[in-house]
């Protein structure tokens, strides 16, 4: 019992150290270009903008609703997500970690744990794709309806924090096929269409702007050596030095055969290879792979 409580208080204190000291940081610096351009977002609600789905902007209105046109305002709904996902995350290692090193694991991955400092759609992604990952671990076992509406609530959240939502839902069916047989994932599916449906008016209103800007509105689309390095610097850097590079070798060292396993896998390396591809004809930005290094940390904890 005193083994529980002193693993419980010690898990309150790190916690409450890290949000305050966060809720200090975001509270006094200036915002950046793209969060002063979605707090636009906020002061002008819709089910969808040129470049994003509406995600960021409800989020900055509720913080705004809360606290004022402030910095603290703006970012206060990013530190909440992030707070959530660790909480998520820490409920499906901590019978393979002790909270120590799933601190430190998560501190030395700045794209994690920066991500609660800034306003931005990667943000909301993360909690929702990281909810996603632990009811798709239920799921596998259990295909109730419970299950079955968390998850297309769930997904539908997910697209509307950003497009990139679909390709995590893609790569869990490459991951594991056998989702294409349960006749509850074509029910999700269906859910998620209805839940969606708001946004893609919205988009038929306005003659699929979004979809036409990010496929074929990019200026960057060509090849460049420069694309790629910045591409693969970038996660060295934001997945952490060294733990991206011990993530890599054990990914080749280990059998990973479990069917969660499978999907992380997917959802991590499969997400990484996805975006390298694609960096030959496109500039990536760093933090499109916020959901990746999630599922990575998962999948890699207990052997990191």
């Amino acid at each position: 019992m005193e083994k529980v409580n002193l693993r419980f208080i010690t898990t309150v204190i790190i916690v409450l150290l890290f949000f305050v000291s966060n809720i200090v940081l975001i509270s006094d610096l200036e915002l950046s270009f793209d969060e002063a351009y979605y707090w636009i977002y906020s002061q002008n609600l819709s089910f969808g903008y040129f470049d994003h789905p509406p995600m960021v902007g409800l989020s900055i209105k509720l913080g705004t609703i809360l606290f004022g046109n402030t910095e603290l305002g703006v970012r206060f709904l990013s530190q909440i997500y992030l707070i959530g996902t660790l909480g998520l995350v820490w409920s499906m290692l901590k019978n393979k970690i002790n909270i120590i090193q799933f601190s430190c694991l998560i501190l030395s991955m700045p794209l994690i744990s920066l991500s609660g400092l800034v306003a931005l759609p990667d943000t909301p992604l993360m909690f929702f794709s990281t909810l996603y990952l632990f009811y798709i671990q239920k799921y596998l076992d259990d295909d109730s309806i419970k299950n079955v509406l968390i998850l297309a609530l769930t997904i539908a959240a997910m697209f509307y924090s950003k497009y990139h939502g679909l390709l995590i839902v893609l790569l869990t069916v490459c991951g594991y096929p056998k989702f294409l047989k349960r006749k509850s994932f074509w029910l999700i599916a269906a859910l998620v269409i209805v839940f969606y449906l708001p946004h893609m008016y919205w988009q038929y209103k306005h003659d699929f702007v979004s979809f036409k800007f990010h496929l074929f509105g990019r200026a960057e689309k060509h090849f460049s050596l420069s694309n790629i390095g910045d591409y693969l610097g970038g996660q060295f850097v934001l997945m952490g030095f060294g733990i991206f590079a011990i993530a890599m070798y054990t990914f080749v060292k280990n059998k990973f055969s479990t069917p969660f396993e499978r999907v992380l896998i997917a959802n991590s390396f499969g997400f990484l290879g996805f975006l390298f591809v694609l960096s030959f004809r496109n500039q990536i930005e760093a933090n499109w792979t916020i959901s990746c290094a999630i599922a990575i940390i998962i999948l890699m904890a207990q052997y990191v």
